[in-house]
């Protein structure tokens, strides 16, 4: 060939591979901003999304079921009981009650969530909430109420504790607690009187004396998605995600955190539980759970939903492109 039809097939390839890697790029892009908004949409979607699989009472629970968590590394539900207070242990693999663990260092447990493993030494926690510490015999402490820290293998308290001065009136205090492993905060529920969700930092630079941040404390939001009280709280979605249980209306809401709202269309009934107490999310193994008195858990299964066919079109794209 000439060096004039050399130069002309190099700048056809140049060519061509420009425009394929403009194609990539956008086709790229394109396919991020998509799957953004699917997993936003699939988070929007959340309620819909699930659908009642299983109901079981639990034969070693006479009664006051009130909390419930996931283990995250196994998928057995961590299961608080009171009168007398109790950890158990549930495999609902096996649908057996694998440990129980009494404690002295809750009075009044009401709600239960994961932590994941400790930043300093690795082990694994999950923390009770107390719903009135002032009562408790063992040790004293001024807060109305009180976050309680346990190791998941031994079911024993590590020590470390978180005060909360809130409120009660008429035993209506804080019920349900979530966890936030990202931000490494609490986000607990009160009853009523009035119905809030509050924010606790966790760490050593926590300020003493109970102090913590109010989310939502506005009755009228409340009540715009069907809720009268808060028993239970799980978090979602990394990024601020609280799902809301509520006891007298049978109800789940998904609320907003980071826009400080309640996502309207997230609300669904749990209609079958006879005294709902507490929530809990897996979302490894997509189900989500509800516990009640006196001893039921409902199970609900995630339905998996096809990708949408502009996610697969995209990718088919990009495929081609990168094939090219």
């Amino acid at each position: 060939l000439s060096e004039s039809a050399l130069d002309s097939s190099n700048e056809i390839h140049s060519s061509n591979d420009s425009m394929a890697a403009v194609i990539g790029f956008v086709a790229g892009l394109l396919l991020t901003l998509l799957l953004t908004e699917t997993t936003t949409a699939s988070a929007l979607h959340f309620a819909s999304s699930f659908r009642l699989c299983d109901r079981r009472r639990i034969d070693k629970i006479v009664m006051n079921l009130s909390g419930i968590a996931v283990d995250e590394r196994s998928g057995k539900l961590l299961l608080v009981v009171n009168k007398p207070m109790r950890i158990l242990v549930y495999n609902p693999a096996t649908n057996m009650v694998e440990r129980t663990a009494h404690t002295d260092a809750v009075n009044d447990g009401e709600g239960v969530t994961w932590l994941g493993a400790n930043r300093v030494g690795g082990a694994y926690e999950f923390a009770v909430v107390d719903e009135q510490a002032k009562t408790r015999k063992i040790v004293k402490d001024p807060s109305s109420s009180r976050i309680v820290v346990f190791d998941a293998d031994t079911l024993q308290v590590t020590g470390e504790t978180y005060g909360v001065d809130v409120d009660i009136l008429h035993n209506k205090g804080l019920e349900g607690l979530a966890y936030d492993a990202t931000r490494e905060r609490f986000y607990a529920v009160q009853e009523k009187s009035p119905m809030r969700v509050i924010a606790i930092p966790r760490g050593d630079d926590r300020e003493p004396g109970g102090g913590y941040e109010t989310v939502i404390d506005n009755q009228t939001a409340f009540r715009g998605v069907g809720i009268t009280d808060l028993a239970g709280a799980t978090y979602v979605v990394d990024g601020g995600l609280l799902l809301l249980l509520s006891q007298e209306q049978r109800r789940l809401a998904l609320f907003d955190v980071e826009n400080g709202r309640f996502l309207e269309d997230e609300v669904f009934d749990v209609s079958g539980a006879l005294h709902p107490e507490g929530v809990a999310y897996d979302a490894q193994r997509g189900k989500l759970y509800v516990v009640g008195e006196p001893n039921e858990i409902f199970v609900y299964c995630r339905v998996v939903e096809k990708m949408p066919e502009e996610v697969v079109v995209l990718e088919e794209l990009t495929n081609l492109v990168s094939v090219g």
